[in-house]
């Protein structure tokens, strides 16, 4: 009898335990909770609205240039003159001799200044819903990276998802050819746009609509071949002509253009900081995650998480739940009939600090990309 009663003592109690954190994940999307991120805290004073504006420094810096373009000779051989070639060692001579076989000169990656300034406008404090209208503590880890790999991203595309103020993007603006900043609410995203525009990068950086909850794919197709309606929505456009139905003004103003589409498919690059904090937006997370890895052979996310834990009951210790759940959603096999899995490497956080930070113990980063099938190897291989 003891035994039973232990039993279902434990079965209640595990019962319990389920129902409560179903009502945890609920009260995490409730629109009423109040978050205030301790960037937040400790950042600028709040204006009468509600609004801060970070003017943040991190330089100087320097990086280098896309490749110049240079006349042909005769030959076809790309030259420059010899007076040239003179002064661009006198005013760089870090560089190095670049002559080629045929005692040629090539022509230079010269290095150009980044722009060492930011204004960032964020909420001092917001609901749980808007939370992407503060700066958290990864986003500034992911922007210390970006700044000290500013040569490899020099000429790329960049898609920064659940970009808040969009930080990290606007720093990767002033580096890369282009930058899309996705999110998925009307408030979020209209936010980045003042940003976009308060720092002069409206002609390198976007912000777009990208909503992982109503479609998993930016380029979603129907059975047909077409945009799905749900697709249509997820990325802010208006739905197939014909069905008479249009999306609401965020959808036309951060909707997806064909240009847009074009530019996306060169992306090499996907930007994350701080997008693991509930179950259930996880796993949508990781769905889109997938489908954007997939789309292009090379294409890797670098995702920048606070690994928060809380004094938990039922363990009686301390644990990092939504940070568990979503390395042991990534381990398992993506599809089983294709084999493709995630690959996942932590990135050491050892170079230089820009941005002050609190609980840098607990901000990890971490470079992820899909392993592809056999099957999806050989396709791509009869494709070239």
């Amino acid at each position: 009898r003891k035994c039973e009663r232990c039993s279902g003592g434990s079965e209640r109690k595990r019962e319990e335990v389920r129902t409560r954190e179903s009502k945890e994940g609920q009260k995490m999307q409730s629109e009423d909770e109040e978050v205030v991120s301790e960037v937040c805290l400790a950042g600028s004073r709040a204006e009468s609205s509600g609004w801060a504006v970070w003017r943040i420094s991190y330089g100087p810096l320097t990086c280098l240039q896309e490749s110049e373009s240079t006349s042909e000779d005769h030959t076809g051989s790309c030259t420059v003159s010899e007076n040239r070639r003179k002064r661009e060692l006198e005013a760089d001579s870090d560089d190095g001799e670049e002559q080629d076989s045929d005692g040629d000169w090539r022509p230079r990656r010269r290095r150009k200044q980044i722009k060492s300034v930011l204004n960032v406008r964020v909420k001092a404090s917001s609901t749980a819903k808007l939370c992407g209208l503060q700066l958290w503590g990864a986003a500034l880890l992911l922007s210390d990276y970006i700044l000290h790999f500013a040569n490899a991203l020099v000429g790329q595309v960049v898609v920064e998802l659940g970009a808040g103020p969009a930080m990290p993007g606007l720093i990767a603006a002033r580096i890369c050819k282009k930058v899309f900043v996705t999110d998925f609410d009307e408030e979020v995203l209209w936010n980045c746009q003042h940003n976009i525009q308060a720092n002069g990068l409206s002609g390198s950086c976007v912000a777009k609509k990208l909503d992982w909850e109503e479609a998993n794919m930016l380029n979603q197709g129907d059975d047909n071949g077409g945009t799905s309606d749900s697709a249509a929505r997820a990325r802010g456009g208006k739905v197939e002509a014909g069905k008479k139905e249009e999306v609401s003004k965020t959808g036309d103003a951060f909707g997806w253009t064909e240009e847009d589409d074009k530019d996306l498919a060169e992306a090499t690059i996907l930007f994350a900081a701080d997008v693991i904090y509930s179950n259930h937006i996880t796993d949508h997370f990781i769905r889109q995650m997938q489908a954007l890895l997939s789309e292009r052979r090379g294409r890797e996310l670098i995702l920048a998480i606070e690994k928060r834990t809380n004094f938990t009951l039922p363990e009686l210790r301390s644990t990092s739940r939504e940070y568990d759940h979503f390395f042991s959603r990534i381990a398992a096999p993506l599809d089983a009939s294709a084999g493709s899995s995630f690959i996942s490497e932590r990135i050491p956080v050892d170079f230089p600090q820009h941005f002050s930070h609190s609980h840098s113990e607990q901000l990890e980063l971490w470079r992820i990309r899909v392993a592809l099938s056999r099957a999806q190897d050989q396709e791509d291989a009869a494709r070239c």
